[in-house]
């Protein structure tokens, strides 16, 4: 199955299911949308990751705001494949065993390898962990980490450590 973005765009325009491709696109840009958006990104005019002016190609997103909305393929695809490496890699951790026990497993690396490739194009930042203050460094154990905000599901990092214990304090 391929995980290409533009291709999971063109698919869910193509079918039927636009609730679903609408719900894609408020999960993929909730977050990842600037709270105070430029004229040009209101009026549809340019991109509403980026800012930049959109061609041909732009992607059509069905968000909860009012006027049209609209990605570049660049932004786009970025956040497509930072969603799905990350629900893959949590997907991984929480039925892994050895992920879950803080021991050495190549694969979760992997997946997470994978996933932190995708980061800085999808303009995403582990800056902190969703556990306790500190700041989330590369050499750290880091795991995928989802909650709820009370309006929707967050999608983040925890130290391992960290999630581990709050896991047993439960």
């Amino acid at each position: 199955m391929s995980h290409d973005p533009l291709q999971l765009g063109a698919a869910a325009a193509g079918s039927p299911a636009l609730m679903e491709r609408a719900r894609l696109h408020r999960l993929l840009f909730w977050q990842m949308v600037p709270l105070r958006l430029p004229a040009s990104a209101r009026a549809g005019e340019s991109c509403v990751g980026c800012a930049r002016l959109l061609d041909g190609t732009a992607v059509e997103l069905e968000l909860p705001a009012p006027g049209p909305q609209r990605g570049c393929r660049d932004c786009y695809g970025s956040r497509v494949s930072w969603y799905i490496t990350w629900y893959d890699w949590h997907h991984h951790y929480e039925n892994c065993l050895a992920c879950q026990r803080r021991r050495i497993c190549f694969v979760g690396r992997g997946w997470r390898t994978r996933h932190e490739r995708t980061i800085t194009p999808a303009g995403q930042a582990p800056t902190r962990c969703y556990t306790c203050p500190r700041p989330l460094h590369a050499t750290d154990a880091i795991v995928p980490v989802r909650w709820d905000s009370g309006s929707m599901l967050q999608l983040g990092y925890g130290h391992a450590g960290c999630v581990s214990e709050r896991s047993r304090t439960r």
